[in-house]
C-alpha cells in the first residue's frame, strides 16, 4: 500500500486528487494539509510514502515545507503537483528535495 499527503490550499483540489487516487488500487490517501506548517507536522505524525506539495500557500510556500520534510524525513517522496508552470518553481522546489514536478 503506498500511502499519500495531499498539500495544498484549496479544498477543491485536494477533494479531486483524493476522489482520483480512490479509485486506484494499493494507493490511499492518510491525510491532507492547507499549508507548509500543517504539511510538516503531518508528515512528522503521519509519516506517508509520497506527498504532492502545492508550491503557492498561505505561511510557508511549498518549497520551504519540502526542505524541512526532507531534511527531518528523507525516505518521504515529495511531487510538486501544481499550476506554478515557471521554470524558477521548478528549479526551487527540486533544489529543495522534491523528486518531481508535475503542472
Amino acid at each position: 500500500m503506498i500511502t499519500v499527503m495531499i498539500v495544498d490550499d484549496h479544498d477543491l483540489i485536494c477533494n479531486a486528487i483524493t476522489a482520483l487516487l480512490s479509485d486506484v488500487p494499493d494507493i490511499e490517501v492518510i491525510t491532507k494539509a492547507k499549508t507548509g506548517e500543517e504539511a510538516v507536522l503531518l508528515a512528522k505524525q503521519h509519516k506517508p510514502n509520497v506527498i504532492l506539495m502545492d508550491i503557492q500557500m498561505p505561511g510557508i510556500s511549498g518549497i520551504a515545507a519540502t526542505q524541512k520534510i526532507i531534511t527531518k524525513h528523507p525516505d518521504i517522496k515529495i511531487i510538486a503537483l501544481t499550476s506554478c508552470t515557471e521554470a524558477p518553481f521548478a528549479i526551487h522546489i527540486l533544489k529543495a528535495g522534491a523528486h518531481g514536478y508535475l503542472t
